[in-house]
């Protein structure tokens, strides 16, 4: 059986790029919830960007605070995730992080992030529902390609997938 959930790769500021294709980038603030003290507490400011790998073809959420470059978020987009409207505002979204990597370690996170208007809001909602989609559809074919051969999806395997996602 496949590990659902597997630690992204932490990606610093001039490695993994060319491994990854950026799918999207939204500028935003990101707030943790900090359970002990039961307040938000903010993690920075910067564009938030879905990462697709160029072999595994698995897309991540990666954020980075302006000006520091900081790793804010850096977590996979999984089937467990629920993306919910933050109470009070249309442009803002909250979702339960099973292992988010930004501080190095995986960790268990609620985050929320805020957009600058509600159509950004909606623009991220539904990357972050297309992106959770293609990552259930490879996470199948993993788990059927290790279950039965226990080899990688091979080039034409690739192929046949991208013409499935085009219809």
């Amino acid at each position: 059986m496949a590990d659902t959930e597997s630690k992204p790769e932490v990606a610093e500021s001039s490695k993994g790029a060319e491994e990854e294709k950026e799918e999207v980038a939204e500028r935003a603030k990101l707030f943790r919830f900090d359970k002990p003290l039961k307040e938000w507490k903010e993690r920075g400011t910067g564009d938030v960007r879905f990462l697709q790998h160029k072999q595994t073809r698995k897309i991540r959420l990666l954020m980075r605070r302006d000006k520091t470059h900081k790793v804010c978020a850096n977590h996979y987009i999984t089937p467990e995730m629920k993306l919910s409207p933050n109470v009070g505002s249309d442009r803002s979204w909250v979702w339960n992080v099973t292992a988010d990597v930004s501080d190095g370690e995986p960790r268990a996170e609620t985050l929320a992030i805020r957009f600058a208007n509600p159509e950004n809001a909606n623009l991220f909602k539904e990357k972050f529902i297309e992106v959770q989609k293609i990552n259930v559809e490879l996470s199948k074919k993993t788990e059927t390609t290790d279950e039965a051969s226990e080899t990688p999806v091979t080039s034409n395997e690739s192929k046949e997938t991208e013409e499935e996602q085009k219809n």
